[in-house]
């Protein structure tokens, strides 16, 4: 696994970087962390430099998993309110490609017992 984070017009502190490496804790149960194959891009910044108020803390999540990628960005009042939602976002497209795989393995598995029990009729 290789991690890449970006500051954009804010410093990313050791802090900051311990937090992050434990919002993304939770992305085990979907991503191997042990391959080489699994690359994290990571850009946290300010959106502006001359607001002081409103959302302009930006979190944004590239994650690259055996030839597929998932994206999530957001942006929020506190830096680490942003990096919450975003993981949020990230683990709702996880799940749901986890799920899409799971079901597709179980109606392929369905089709092939019915087809050995001689129940599959072919579509034309």
């Amino acid at each position: 696994m290789s991690k890449h984070i970006k500051g954009t017009n804010v410093s990313v502190s050791q802090e900051l970087a311990v937090y992050l490496e434990k919002k993304l804790e939770s992305l085990k149960k979907f991503v191997d962390y042990e391959s080489d194959a699994v690359r994290f891009d990571i850009e946290l910044g300010k959106t502006t430099r001359r607001h002081q108020t409103g959302d302009i803390f930006r979190a944004e999540f590239n994650i690259f998993v055996g030839g597929k990628s998932f994206r999530a960005a957001c942006e929020s009042e506190s830096l680490h309110s942003a990096i919450d939602l975003v993981k949020d976002e990230i683990l709702h497209a996880l799940r749901a490609d986890k799920n899409k795989r799971m079901s597709l393995l179980r109606r392929s598995g369905e089709r092939i017992k019915l087809f050995i029990k001689g129940l599959y009729k072919r579509r034309r």
